[in-house]
């Protein structure tokens, strides 16, 4: 269930910087108050938030999924669908590169290796920074086609 949707991880983590009322969440997340109130509920449900008083605080501080577990994909396309509508929005903070290349497949290889480095060095700050904001991190490099 978790995977199912961009909202559950979204509320869970939110609720990691400090607990959040539903109102609040459905401020912070342009959420109407029957979506916010359901994804609580499971979220609570799944052992991953308690309530304290009328907020919610987060119990479980990281989720994560072997790479090659079916519900990582599942959680790789709920972001990439977000991204999209996000960017449908009027304004779209943030970075957003998309791009297509024509190069060497030794340069490609040499590219995804810089790429995992500096993904893994970005992660060694994130679990070193207090919680204060949420981020979205996505990122692909991969062959389209055969060529």
């Amino acid at each position: 269930m978790y995977y199912s949707s961009w909202l559950y991880p979204t509320v869970h983590v939110l609720c990691m910087i400090r607990p959040f009322s539903n109102s609040e969440i459905g401020t912070q997340l342009r959420l109407p108050p029957n979506v916010v109130m359901e994804t609580v509920k499971r979220l609570r449900l799944m052992g991953l938030i308690i309530s304290q008083g009328e907020k919610w605080r987060a119990v479980a501080d990281q989720v994560h999924l072997p790479a090659d577990d079916s519900l990582a994909r599942m959680a790789h396309q709920n972001w990439r669908l977000r991204a999209a509508q996000r960017l449908q929005e009027p304004r779209v903070e943030g970075f957003h590169y998309s791009a297509v290349h024509c190069l060497s497949r030794e340069d490609m290889s040499t590219i995804q290796r810089k790429l995992k480095e500096v993904v893994l060095d970005c992660r060694k700050v994130i679990e070193e920074s207090p919680a204060e904001t949420l981020a979205v991190f996505c990122l692909d490099w991969f062959e389209p086609v055969e060529c």
